[in-house]
């Protein structure tokens, strides 16, 4: 029987994002083209053995075996020292779901190895969530379709449920309402992040509602998908957090400036940001404004749409 399995997390961008309007709940409805571009972090999920928790258990520094006593025997290492190893961390959140749910006994241990930045818009921690629920429905062979298992995550996060599905989708309602569509020609993106974060909260709590949903590219995003028309894409671009992020936060307006400067057809924030991208027109376009400012911006990675 299978005792480990490694996965791909990819994350995603917006090609537009509408702010419909504010819900009495609180929350807000949103119209959003999403999709998966080739940057991912890798999860690898192993089944604890018995012999291996006990001895793990009596092993190591007093923060090690309280991770393994505390954790009810979900356990969480990363490369990274941005993200939570306990149970605030949204894998462990999506493991004890799935362990509560279909009543699964036994440990694992869930290894994140980062490359997606941490709060940026890109839905990294989202898809980190995703891919420990695939890998768990793999792994104990829980026979779940990926539309069940979207159904599930909506508990943990909105955006998850997309992560699962992937590819491109148009996204509607809070951001649970999920449709495949076709997916675009290859585009060739440059992903640029200034080093700090913006939380979804934040973003949400300073939108002007005032300005929401005036500039609505969903219909047109979706055309120039399906007419395979790379330029119609690039320049319907949209995202209704940006124009507070870009005034509260100038930097961004340089990276948009240095994207266009540097041939990028247009660019945008990506979700609630900080993340702004470019698509460009060829991979040596992009090669190229990629070296010009890989030095400038603390993360730049070229890269393409899944």
């Amino acid at each position: 029987m299978q005792s480990s399995i490694t996965l791909k997390a990819y994350c995603k961008i917006n090609l537009c994002l509408s702010v419909i309007r504010r819900l009495k709940t609180g929350y807000h409805e949103i119209e959003s083209v999403m999709q998966q571009i080739n940057l991912y972090d890798t999860i690898k999920i192993k089944k604890l053995k018995s012999s291996e928790f006990s001895a793990s258990e009596n092993s190591g520094s007093p923060e090690n075996r309280r991770i393994f006593l505390d954790e009810n025997k979900i356990v969480i290492r990363s490369d990274s020292d941005e993200i939570p190893l306990n149970e605030k961390n949204i894998c462990y959140k999506a493991a004890a779901l799935l362990k509560k749910q279909f009543k699964i006994k036994q440990g694992i241990e869930i290894y994140i190895k980062k490359r997606i930045p941490v709060t940026a818009g890109l839905a990294g921690g989202s898809t980190d969530a995703a891919a420990t629920m695939i890998g768990m429905n793999n792994l104990f062979n829980l026979r779940l379709s990926k539309e069940s298992l979207a159904k599930i995550s909506e508990k943990i996060g909105m955006d998850v449920a997309f992560c699962i599905i992937g590819r491109t989708c148009l996204v509607t309602k809070r951001g649970e309402e999920l449709k495949q569509i076709k997916s675009p020609k290859k585009l060739h993106i440059l992903i640029i992040n200034p080093g700090f974060e913006i939380s979804t909260k934040e973003a949400y709590q300073s939108l002007d509602l005032t300005r929401i949903n005036k500039n609505n590219r969903t219909k047109h995003i979706i055309e120039a998908i399906e007419h395979k028309n790379v330029l119609k894409i690039a320049s319907n671009l949209q995202n209704d957090f940006e124009y507070n992020a870009l005034k509260r936060y100038p930097i961004l307006q340089q990276i948009k400036k240095d994207l266009i400067k540097n041939r990028a057809l247009n660019a945008v924030m990506s979700g609630s940001g900080p993340t702004i991208f470019g698509i460009f027109p060829n991979k040596v376009a992009l090669t190229t404004a990629y070296l010009i400012l890989k030095y400038k911006y603390k993360f730049v990675c070229p890269t393409t749409s899944v």
